[in-house]
């Protein structure tokens, strides 16, 4: 008779300081763009030329993980075993022949005074949340998208994530995917990627691990976010012995290292997720410390998002200082020349700008992006950078956001 496995559904006091400490550092990092660092964006017109501004619940809103995987592949088993092994609300269970999840489900824990479940029109309507911009994407995540809030008793994980659980394309008894059906599963996670800190890409040990034509398309819509991706290799216990789960983490390695050659160490998991008990009783200790590994990764998720939040801030920091070198530059030309031909000519403004400022080309903002925006602005409004703000926001993306980040780490190593 199989054993049952140890539970890994435990948040330690230990977990929750960590976690009580990553809000701290969130909020810090919240304060500092809103009293010093978004004034000198408001100044330099950065929401009008590059990106709109940060909100609060950029710094507020829980870590997003989102779960994808082929039908079948045990992506909803798999959120289940997260949340306790209970099903969530309005969950359904696939297979390689029976389309399971059909919508995209976002899970969240409850808080008093919400709505249990909303439907696609509240989720993007509501502006505590950053679903907003699936607007764009109405016509397709109509009737299609949910979010069910669970209790915190039932699912404690759901306290520091948000989790959202995705519909497959359907499949023909050949195999052969509906395209319409693909296409537009494809653009709605490609948005998601975008806002997720993590993407687990789940994958059924049991099948013959192969390239398919999803898991193409899903890594080229990984392609320049590499860093997000868990895979998870579900029904592991389906495998006899531990060198033949190691067999199968190697090869999905080579797969993705053809497909991603930007991803230098895929970080792979394994287990059984569909009940608490492992066909493969000898394996036992093996795969009750993989489910803790597991369940550890996202307990972390607010250590990530903290990272995540202050590489942006960075990130945007830079973008404005060498935009500034842009600015002058056109600046200088908006007097003798028509803004259209400035905009056609903005590449070879970036590299002058680059040829002064001498800073790599990854800190200039998309020439593309930049030059849609100048389409919507009047040259000559545009207003010199002004040298003390751009002093002041160096030092607080190279000095005070890195010093926190030291911080921040030292303080988990001391937590933990």
């Amino acid at each position: 008779m199989a054993k049952e496995l140890e539970n890994p559904f435990r948040v330690f006091r230990s977990d929750e300081k960590l976690l009580f400490r990553c809000r701290q550092e969130l909020n810090q990092l919240g304060g500092i763009y809103e009293s010093q660092i978004k004034k000198i964006e408001m100044h330099h017109r950065y929401w009008e030329l590059v990106s709109p501004k940060l909100p609060d619940r950029f710094f507020l809103y829980n870590p997003i993980t989102l779960v994808v995987g082929e039908q079948g592949s045990g992506k909803t088993t798999f959120i289940n075993w997260l949340l306790g092994g209970k099903p969530y609300p309005g969950s359904s269970l696939g297979s390689r022949d029976k389309q399971g999840t059909s919508k995209f489900t976002i899970l969240e824990c409850f808080l008093p005074g919400s709505d249990r479940e909303m439907e696609h029109e509240q989720v993007m309507g509501d502006e505590s949340k950053p679903f907003g911009g699936l607007r764009d994407l109405e016509e397709i995540v109509k009737d299609k998208l949910v979010l069910n809030c669970i209790d915190e008793s039932a699912a404690p994980l759901l306290r520091y994530n948000t989790i959202i659980d995705t519909p497959s394309p359907l499949m023909s008894p050949e195999g052969i995917g509906d395209s319409t059906s693909a296409t537009e599963i494809s653009l709605v996670c490609d948005w998601f990627i975008e806002l997720a800190e993590r993407v687990v890409l789940v994958v059924d040990a049991s099948q013959e691990i192969t390239s398919s034509d999803w898991l193409n398309d899903m890594c080229n819509l990984l392609s320049g976010q590499e860093d997000k991706l868990l895979v998870v290799l579900s029904h592991a216990d389906a495998l006899k012995e531990e060198h033949h789960v190691s067999r199968a983490v190697n090869k999905l390695i080579w797969i993705l290292a053809k497909k991603l050659p930007a991803l230098r160490a895929p970080r792979v998991r394994y287990g059984c997720f569909y009940g608490n008990k492992l066909a493969q009783g000898a394996n036992r200790a093996f795969f009750a410390q993989a489910h803790r590994d597991l369940y550890d990764d996202f307990l972390n998720m607010p250590r990530v998002k903290v990272l995540g939040v202050a590489n942006t801030m960075v990130k945007r920091g830079q973008y404005l200082i060498t935009l500034s070198y842009v600015v002058r530059l056109i600046c200088a030309k908006c007097t003798y020349f028509k803004k259209g031909l400035i905009i056609k000519h903005l590449g070879k403004i970036f590299v002058a700008a680059k040829d002064i400022c001498k800073r790599p080309a990854d800190h200039f903002p998309p020439v593309e992006d930049v030059a849609e925006n100048l389409q919507n602005i009047d040259l000559a409004r545009l207003e010199l950078p002004s040298s003390p703000l751009l002093k002041e926001l160096e030092r607080f993306i190279y000095r005070k956001i890195p010093d926190l980040i030291v911080d921040h780490q030292q303080k988990m190593l001391y937590l933990s």
